[in-house]
């Protein structure tokens, strides 16, 4: 799979006459399939598509390179803001990618709820990948939320992800 900071969705590249024969990747899969469910969503002002590639960008910005991993960030609030099926998660990627979906999903009536239920995943679970992708999620919401509002929440919020998130790693 592709491990650069470029978009995946294929803006670039060679755009010329000749007709190639590629494999598309676990990954490249991963992105088609987010950017049909989320659709017209919006991140802020932008397209979903930024949040989603900015997720990715940090585990890779970190070292993160595992195929599994690099599939969850694109699909990492798949299954919390449309109405993919979780069955078609697993289907097409297997119960890794949709092990690290759903631990990084929370469930609940309000984003207090959600948060809850995601870190006592957290907690129940030792393994480290999906504490990494929630990571590189608070990290790309923090940079995106830069100066706004939502950087405040987020800061609030810092002491319980810390407890329950990034003091594992």
């Amino acid at each position: 799979p592709s491990h650069s900071t470029q978009p995946l969705g294929g803006r670039g590249g060679d755009r010329g006459g000749t007709c190639k024969t590629t494999t598309v990747s676990k990954e490249q899969e991963a992105y088609k399939l987010a950017m049909r469910w989320h659709g017209e969503q919006m991140y802020g002002g932008k397209p979903y598509e930024f949040h989603l590639q900015a997720v990715r960008d940090a585990l890779v910005e970190f070292g993160h390179k595992d195929e599994d991993l690099l599939c969850a960030a694109w699909l990492h609030d798949i299954i919390e803001d449309t109405d993919c099926p979780v069955r078609h998660i697993a289907d097409s990627f297997g119960p890794n990618v949709l092990h690290l979906v759903w631990m990084v999903t929370g469930f609940g009536k309000n984003r207090k709820e959600r948060a809850a239920d995601m870190y006592a995943k957290m907690d129940a679970f030792a393994d480290l990948p999906p504490k990494l992708l929630k990571c590189a999620d608070r990290i790309a919401n923090m940079r995106a939320s830069k100066g706004t509002d939502l950087e405040q929440m987020y800061l609030k919020a810092w002491k319980d992800f810390y407890s329950n998130v990034a003091c594992y790693l």
